[in-house]
């Protein structure tokens, strides 16, 4: 059995919506809602560090790995070391992801996550930090103080563990066959808004570094208003007002938001209107056609009759995109 983790009507609230999913290794979440619909506080009841109102998770791992645990990581602020310089803080947070736990685990030992086991990723050498650095924007920044930061070098130092984790050609002290292929199997990694906060290059950076951790079997759950982070994802949970309100994949969660609208441009619409009308929802006059949008399970239809029947010069047929439908939740 892989690694994964089982949500059982979790809500944010005591009662109303709630979520029922799994997630498993190498999958990719993100969790998307307006300010204060309660994005933060599901990362919070997922990584177990509150109870849920509503529900229940729970954590389940390979039984023919007895010694492997689940590993929560959640990345750190470094605006709570001010006075750290840049290069010090990385050095120590090198060390953090490689053997310290994000946070002390709640209930039983044996189903809650645990920490990160100790020799399971070897130390990396003096010149990784450098790397990171220089690939995050950091590097001309590496001697001054936390504290004198902008936002967005917060934003990339806060990420610099991730960078780590994604390093293929780290040299790893398990012998296993699962770790030597998914050295991350058992990992979920949460991310707030940290995506949100870069510049366009250093968010491509971390995006590529989400992507490994995920290859090498880690569970990612990332949450951001993003396009462009949320299109790197297979599947996403919807927030509104502290309850989820969509469950499923990226391309389930475009489909909904609006309906495919098509263009048809011809002479004598009149007998072509009479066709689509009982296949579409709304059907408008535009200069030398006619407009109309059909929902799922009617887009097909509807296309193979107006290419096949009437006077048609052309139809455009306009998908719903991304943006189109994390816009509609906002």
């Amino acid at each position: 059995m892989p690694y994964e983790i089982r949500l059982e009507h979790v809500g944010l609230l005591p009662q109303g919506g709630s979520v029922t999913c799994s997630l498993g290794e190498t999958d990719k979440w993100v969790v998307v809602g307006r300010s204060g619909s309660g994005k933060s506080r599901f990362l919070q009841i997922l990584s177990q560090e509150v109870d849920a109102p509503q529900g229940a998770v729970s954590y389940s791992k390979d039984p023919q790995e007895p010694e492997g645990d689940w590993t929560v990581v959640r990345l750190t602020d470094p605006s709570a070391n001010p006075k750290a310089k840049v290069i010090g803080l990385t050095k120590t947070l090198l060390e953090w992801v490689l053997v310290r736990p994000s946070r002390s685990a709640k209930g039983s030992k044996r189903s809650a996550p645990q920490r990160m086991a100790e020799g399971r990723l070897s130390a990396p050498s003096p010149s990784v930090a450098t790397e990171i650095l220089v690939a995050l924007g950091l590097w001309e920044v590496r001697n001054e103080l936390v504290g004198n930061l902008t936002p967005g070098q917060r934003a990339a130092l806060t990420a610099l563990p991730l960078l780590l984790l994604a390093r293929k050609d780290r040299n790893q002290t398990s012998d296993t066959l699962a770790d030597r292929l998914r050295p991350l199997r058992g990992v979920l990694l949460v991310i707030d808004e940290v995506c949100d906060r870069t510049d366009r290059w250093t968010r491509e950076v971390i995006l590529d570094a989400l992507d490994s951790i995920a290859e090498q079997g880690a569970t990612l759950v990332v949450v951001s208003q993003l396009t462009e982070v949320a299109s790197r994802c297979g599947s996403i949970i919807a927030m509104r007002e502290g309850k989820p309100v969509f469950v499923g994949s990226i391309a389930q969660f475009v489909k909904r938001s609006r309906p495919v609208s098509f263009e048809v441009c011809g002479e004598r619409m009149t007998g072509l209107r009479a066709m689509v009308e009982p296949f579409a929802v709304k059907v408008e006059e535009i200069p030398g056609g006619i407009r109309f949008e059909a929902y799922e399970g009617q887009e097909l239809a509807a296309k193979l009759l107006l290419e096949g029947y009437g006077d048609v010069k052309y139809v455009v047929m306009n998908s719903p995109r991304l943006s189109d439908a994390l816009s509609d939740l906002a």
